[in-house]
Formats: C-alpha cells, structure tokens, sequence
C-alpha cells in the first residue's frame, strides 16, 4: 500500500489494537506483516478534538480552493490524514 492512508489493526495474542498510518508501505509474507511509515498513531494516543478541528480547517479551507490550485493536493491530504485519525481514535473508544 504505497502511499496510502490506512487503519491498521495490531492483532497479538489477547490484544488489538488500532493505528492510524500515512505514508508507506506493507509487506505480508505467510503470517508475518512488516510496516514501513512515515507516521503511525494508535487509537487511543490521537487527540480527537484536535483531529476534529484539523478536519474542518481543511474543508474550509478546500471550498476556497479549486483543484488547479497549487495547494489544493496538501489541503486534500490533510483532510484525509485528520479523517483517519478521527476514524481510528473513534474505533479505539469502543
């Protein structure tokens, strides 16, 4: 998954848990995975009303924009990192 925004779960034996990752990749070989990422977050460790107010900073900020902006890709990215943080923070309360 190059690249890609993802919710990662950490399953070991008795415990799971959920991460919030950006950037990188995955390798899955039999039953052992490798993450190489530029950033990592578990659940419980994310700041949700920051995430939250990161989200609508950037989709404020992306209704000013039009896609032939030069930063509207960055304003997009943050909004997608901020969504899956908020995601993740929110699996890791239940």
């Amino acid at each position: 998954m190059g690249h890609e925004q993802f919710t990662w779960v950490s399953v070991i034996p008795g415990l799971s848990r959920f991460i919030a990752t950006s950037g990188g990749f995955a390798e899955v070989v039999d039953d052992k995975v490798t993450l190489l990422l530029d950033t990592a977050e578990f659940g419980e460790e994310i700041d949700l009303a920051r995430a939250q107010r990161a989200r609508e900073w950037a989709e404020s900020t992306l209704k000013g924009l039009t896609f032939e902006h030069a930063e509207y890709q960055a304003f997009e990215a943050a909004l997608l990192r901020a969504i899956t943080r908020i995601s993740t923070a929110s699996r890791s309360e239940q």
